[in-house]
């Protein structure tokens, strides 16, 4: 019975991992909405300054989303592991992935509370800095986030990690990230459904050991 509990939970925290990410965003709201590069500093320190409150909240909610990425992350290492065997090198592949796509949430997420402490008055041009740095800020979520969802899916398809029509949805959801704005979204809906099957595969599998 703890051993269900315990890999039932290790595919919950992705789901918990995606619902938090995508409330804090819904918080934030589009922070550069109206902004553009080319406004003046003190404009965009001005509107950086009246959306702070949200910013900031929405930020602490997806930080703490991204505490249970890690949980997730290593659940579905073993479970991709246990398919491709010790030596395979496509479960690292996806768990490096993953890692980097954390680290780089973090920069991102540490620039937009960073945005939050920037007096509309005082520091305008800190307050670009930080608005410029985030303008083109998706792209460099796209390629670690490729290499999450495409080594999971090759290990999928290949060894059955999974039904393998999750990996095929996979395959989709890279190419999708060659459009980031788009794909990063997409990806935290595979992430979702990845972790529900997850979940499923844990329950059954623990049915016939709980009847013996």
């Amino acid at each position: 019975m703890s051993q269900r509990i315990w890999d039932s939970a290790g595919a919950v925290t992705g789901i918990i991992f995606v619902v938090l990410l995508i409330v804090g965003m819904g918080v934030t709201g589009n922070v550069m909405e109206d902004l553009s590069p080319s406004d003046s500093s003190s404009k965009i320190a001005q509107v950086l300054d009246d959306r702070s409150d949200r910013a900031e909240i929405g930020s602490l909610i997806a930080l703490s989303g991204l505490v249970f990425f890690f949980e997730f992350l290593a659940f579905l290492r073993r479970q991709l592991q246990q398919a491709e065997g010790e030596v395979g090198w496509l479960t690292s592949m996806a768990y490096g992935g993953g890692l980097v796509t954390v680290a780089m949430v973090l920069i991102g997420l540490s620039f937009q509370l960073a945005t939050t402490s920037a007096s509309a008055h005082l520091d305008t041009q800190v307050a670009k800095a930080f608005y410029v740095y985030q303008w083109n800020y998706i792209w460099v979520l796209a390629p670690p986030m490729i290499a999450l969802t495409l080594g999971a899916s090759l290990v999928i398809v290949r060894y059955g990690a999974l039904p393998k029509w999750t990996g095929w949805i996979g395959f989709l959801v890279s190419v999708t990230l060659l459009m980031p704005w788009i794909g990063v979204i997409v990806t935290l809906g595979w992430i979702l459904l990845i972790s529900v099957v997850l979940l499923v595969k844990t329950l059954k599998v623990s049915e016939p050991l709980e009847q013996n």
